[in-house]
């Protein structure tokens, strides 16, 4: 592609469009801000994919109530059993929980079903919920050796194709496109004949892409829905979470606000890790206590290193399950019997840039 094309953000607030869904038309904003971004995925490296649009969302309803893995809405705007076919995400809108993300695990004419439960204090008829339909394997990158291909190098090994790497709130696992299956498969191995094109890459989330050298170098060209207001994001403990910058503007590591999603160590072995790619080139920082650090020990603040849009950031958070400790013996008090406490889950609390 020309050079100028390379540009990461080509177009963005495109123009304004009416909902589609006539069942669900009610529910949905009026109208729907679209995006268009062209990301360059080149050979021979390693990029942190960020997605900074969302697919077009299926409903908007407002909770009456909400309590542990259930939300109930005003109205019945869903199909039965619908949003559990393809991988969807219920994102809270307003109140002091707004932006929170939960995967829809089941739902019914009016309510949900999550995979994680909802923060108390939700005041009923005062929180919106957004039903989004997630990313996937599939739908980003296609789900054929010719869709795939125009990208991507497909192979019938893992060493002979890219991997994607996807995490799903708890670990990462790569994929890539075997040619002579004709579908996505794990790259460790594992259900060997079961097609992966389904794969969700769950809301405000990114994928690392590990490619080859040779085949195409061409941009990877995102288009979808523009988030706007405020995004939270939860990273837990023991965990690697590869976060979207989810807005279409630059952010630095001292204003994005993701300093609220790490520890803080005075040295890089205690502090939880953040890894950010440009131009292939991938480098790991912590919070110190006196600010951004490079983890590799070397001197300077590095607070305003940039999150490009487009770019996803690794998070690296430290903290295994607690475990009770070993060597005991009669007569030791019962307080060495207790479990070290683990660090509790952060989150990330983005707010959309706007232009001085």
């Amino acid at each position: 592609m020309k050079n100028s094309s390379r540009l990461l953000c080509l177009v963005t607030a495109l123009g304004t469009i009416l909902a589609t869904n006539s069942v669900l038309q009610a529910q949905l904003p009026v109208s729907l801000t679209e995006g268009v971004m062209a990301i360059p995925v080149p050979p021979a490296a390693v990029t942190q994919l960020g997605l900074p649009f969302t697919r077009t969302p299926v409903a908007r309803a407002t909770i009456t109530s909400a309590s542990g893995l259930a939300i109930t809405v005003a109205g019945a705007p869903f199909t039965a059993g619908a949003l559990i076919t393809t991988p969807h995400s219920a994102v809270l809108l307003g109140g002091t929980n707004d932006g929170l993300s939960y995967r829809i695990t089941a739902n019914t004419t009016n309510g949900l079903t999550l995979a994680t439960s909802v923060p108390s204090g939700i005041t009923p008829n005062s929180v919106e919920v957004l039903v989004v339909p997630d990313w996937t394997l599939g739908t980003l990158f296609g789900t054929t050796g010719a869709q795939v291909g125009q990208l991507l190098n497909v192979g019938a090994t893992v060493a002979a194709a890219d991997k994607v790497a996807v995490d799903d709130g708890a670990s990462v696992t790569e994929y890539f496109f075997n040619s002579a299956a004709g579908g996505w498969r794990r790259a460790d191995g594992t259900l060997p004949a079961v097609d992966q094109a389904g794969v969700r890459i769950a809301n405000q989330r990114g994928v690392v892409i590990n490619r080859i050298a040779g085949g195409p170098n061409v941009d990877l060209v995102i288009s979808g829905k523009v988030r706007s207001g405020t995004q939270r994001i939860v990273t837990r403990p023991g965990a690697t979470a590869i976060v979207s910058n989810v807005f279409t503007s630059t952010l630095t590591l001292n204003n994005s606000g993701i300093r609220l999603a790490v520890r803080a160590n005075a040295t890089p072995n205690g502090a939880d890790k953040v890894t950010i790619e440009n131009g292939g080139t991938a480098t790991t920082y912590y919070l110190s206590n006196n600010g951004w650090r490079l983890a590799d020990g070397s001197p300077g603040d590095q607070g305003g290193v940039q999150i490009l849009p487009g770019k996803a950031v690794k998070i690296e958070r430290g903290g295994a399950p607690p475990v009770y400790p070993s060597g005991w013996a009669p007569g030791r008090p019962k307080r060495h019997f207790q479990p070290v406490t683990p660090p509790p889950a952060l989150t990330w609390k983005v707010l959309q840039p706007f232009a001085s």
